[in-house]
């Protein structure tokens, strides 16, 4: 049985998708600065201190790995967070498939019709043929 809370969370799902999908693009476009800045800055930091080695500072690096675990864990929770469709067919097909009149044979009148209607079906495509 599905519940109130589980119909809710299914209904969910799609803004969590797109406030995941602006935060991975979010931070892709940082981590793509930090790389610029991470090419840059040995150049300008040789220029302007007239140095042969010049050294990153360690926040710089820091704040450059947490963009990119940031962006590793939020393409993989956009990635693995189902749609709204999704999260409703994964919780109905199983409901339905497991249900007892799915799982009981089919009533006599119901075979009945069943083979008409595929009968009919069948004879439909020969017409369009």
């Amino acid at each position: 049985m599905i519940t109130e809370s589980q119909i809710y969370w299914i209904t969910r799902y799609d803004a969590i998708n797109t406030v995941l999908s602006v935060l991975t693009v979010s931070l892709a476009v940082g981590v793509i600065f930090l790389s610029v800045g991470f090419a840059i800055y040995p150049i300008a930091g040789q220029q302007a201190y007239n140095r042969s080695e010049v050294k990153m500072p360690s926040l710089y690096c820091q704040v450059f790995i947490c963009f990119v675990l940031a962006l590793i864990v939020s393409i993989l929770l956009w990635i693995f967070i189902p749609t709204t469709k999704e999260a409703a067919l994964m919780k109905i097909i199983p409901s339905l498939a497991n249900s007892e009149m799915m799982q009981k044979k089919f009533p006599k009148e119901m075979e009945e019709i069943y083979e008409l209607t595929k009968s009919a079906l069948k004879n439909s495509q020969r017409i369009k043929r």
